[in-house]
């Protein structure tokens, strides 16, 4: 469809949204990507290995039918995930499948999915506009999704938002179009706060430091450019500095409005599966036992 819509749209401006649910629980895949997988062990890590592999075959069947439309030196691509790898604590999941186990990389950073060190937050995030940008550009600069909207506004000149209307992101163009052609890295946005939150816990971080808490009390304080493991906790001895981000924290929630809908737990079901082969974990009849792979 996402091709589809790309051909239908060559003639004038377009934007498309094109978000994956996978790589996410239930675990699925297909059976055509088991030869690829040999050297991969465990159930879970195969399945999730399938599942990101069709994601890059679909994102690569869009970026060739931009080529394809001769589309790609005027489209601007944006590939972001929106989490770090998860880990093997899903519900449902059969009695004998590792847990805690890392489905994916976090190249050394703390955390998975679901938490608020590096390793849960510090994402891929790539801009893709050969017409623009010809040359690979570090922009070494923290970002954050809520940035995208109004940069993408800026880009394409469109009318400022209606008088009332708070866009909380940063807009980057400027940062970004100031660099020329042959530079290797772009001037940072000016300094702001980025926040994370969830339930009881999140993140505020400011510069390079990060103030991790969790129920509200619990407390951490790292410095992630010197210490991207976020090893080594400064909230003792940078005492100030902890209370001046959690004063952050506590402004900004008095800001934001209570959930319209609260989030409610998932129901104890999963589904683990070869795509052409779709069955329960609690009925998987394989051998060895339930949820294994079938035989290649």
């Amino acid at each position: 469809l996402a091709r589809e819509a790309l051909v239908e749209s060559r003639e004038k401006q377009f934007f498309l949204f094109l978000a994956y649910n996978a790589p996410h629980s239930p675990l699925q895949g297909k059976l055509v990507h088991l030869p690829l997988l040999t050297r991969i062990q465990g159930e879970a890590k195969k399945l999730y290995a399938s599942m990101v592999t069709a994601v890059d075959d679909g994102v690569g069947e869009v970026v060739q039918t931009l080529g394809e439309l001769q589309l790609q030196n005027k489209t601007l691509v944006i590939f972001i995930s929106d989490n770090g790898p998860a880990l093997t604590n899903f519900r449902g999941m059969p009695d004998d499948w590792p847990r805690d186990e890392i489905l994916g990389s976090t190249g050394g950073l703390a955390g998975a999915k679901g938490t608020f060190y590096e390793g849960g937050i510090r994402v891929p995030f790539i801009f893709k506009w050969p017409g623009a940008w010809p040359r690979r550009i570090a922009y070494d600069a923290p970002i954050t999704t809520l940035d995208l909207f109004p940069t993408l506004l800026a880009i394409a000149k469109a009318p400022e938002v209606a008088e009332g209307i708070t866009l909380h992101g940063a807009d980057l163009s400027g940062s970004i179009f100031s660099m020329s052609a042959m530079a290797t890295s772009s001037s940072p946005p000016p300094p702001r706060n980025l926040l994370w939150y969830a339930g009881s816990a999140g993140a505020v971080m400011r510069d390079d430091y990060k103030l991790i808490f969790e129920n509200y009390s619990l407390v951490r304080l790292y410095n992630v450019a010197d210490d991207p493991a976020e090893s080594v906790d400064l909230a003792a001895t940078e005492p100030d500095l902890a209370q001046q981000l959690w004063r952050v924290v506590e402004e900004w929630r008095l800001e934001i409005p209570p959930p319209i809908q609260p989030r409610e737990r998932y129901k104890d079901f999963a589904l683990v599966a070869w795509w052409d082969r779709p069955v329960e974990w609690s009925s998987w009849p394989g051998a060895g036992g339930p949820g294994k792979l079938p035989a290649t």
